[in-house]
């Protein structure tokens, strides 16, 4: 499964959604379609890289968190191959209580 059809299985993004009276999603640029969408999720680990050069985690680590945001750059992969400022909002988070913590105000420093 890769980065977006996780985010997809997941259905992150569709809870932060404000909708309108008749419960339409509104246009852009109030729409958070438009902007930067991170998410919390368990802290994956053992990466190789599959025949066709995508990153793919061996492993789940249930008690460790970590933030992704696309649009920040984040690659998905081993931290180790994220800039400096992707690395620093990945975590790893000790809860997913701060991870989401963490995912939302960054939506809202940069929506």
């Amino acid at each position: 499964m890769g980065f977006d059809d996780e985010a997809e299985a997941l259905m992150i993004g569709p809870w932060l959604m404000p909708r309108q009276q008749d419960n339409s999603v509104p246009a852009t640029p109030d729409n958070p379609l438009h902007g930067h969408h991170p998410f919390a999720r368990p802290l994956k680990g053992s990466w190789t890289k599959d025949a066709t050069g995508r990153w793919q985690s061996g492993s789940v680590d249930p008690h460790a968190w970590e933030v992704i945001c696309e649009e920040c750059g984040d690659t998905d992969g081993p931290i180790e191959t994220q800039s400096a400022t992707v690395r620093a909002r990945r975590g790893p988070y000790s809860s997913h209580r701060k991870a989401e913590h963490a995912a939302t105000k960054h939506f809202k420093a940069d929506n």
